[in-house]
Parts: structure tokens; sequence; C-alpha cells
């Protein structure tokens, strides 16, 4: 092999190290949010509305926005009111991409 190829190469990392620990370092995390359940009217779907705070540096204020996500519920188990954690996953659907994980605040039954 030249040294021209050798120093293209030299920079990488090599996937055959990570390969031997028995790790995936290509993969990201997956994205995991907490939301509150807002409706489940769909087989196997419920509706997470997902709160997020930002700071305007401007305003000098803290303000709320919040965004409605479609997540996969296998055993539909969830209600209206639960505080629930859902996890990213492949796309299920047109909208879908996020799975039920667990409950953070289970309401009773």
């Amino acid at each position: 092999v030249s040294t021209q190829r050798q120093g293209k190469l030299a920079h990488r990392p090599s996937s055959i190290f990570f390969a031997k620990r028995g790790r995936d370092y290509t993969k990201m995390p997956a994205l995991e949010l907490v939301g509150k359940v807002i409706g489940t009217a769909m087989q196997k779907t419920v509706r997470v509305k997902v709160d997020r705070y930002y700071w305007d540096p401007l305003l000098k204020k803290l303000f709320k926005k919040h965004k409605n996500f479609m997540a996969h519920d296998e055993g539909e188990q969830c209600v209206v009111g639960d505080k629930i954690l859902i996890r990213e996953c492949r796309p299920l659907s047109r909208n879908k991409h996020f799975t039920f994980s667990h409950w953070i605040n289970k309401i009773p039954r």
C-alpha cells in the first residue's frame, strides 16, 4: 500500500476496531421525550403532548412551547392524562415515529 493511501485512511476510525468490542458506535441514541397522553381514539396509537421551555434572552423571560406526537401503544394500555416516556423508533406510519416506553405517572383506573 502506498504512503498516500495510508495517509487517507490514517485519520478515520477503523470500523474493525469498534466491532471487536461488541459496541455499535455508528448509531445515535434514540430520542426520549416525556409527555402527557391527550388522545387514545386510534387503534394502538396515542397522541402525546410534549412541553418544552425556552429562555428568551431579549425579553429575559421563560416561555413554554408544546408539540403533539403520535406514539405506538401495542397493548392499548395508556389512558388520557397519563404521563409517559416515548422513545424514537423507525417510521411506523406517515406521522408515527415514537413508541410507548413506560409510565412516569399513571392515572388510577
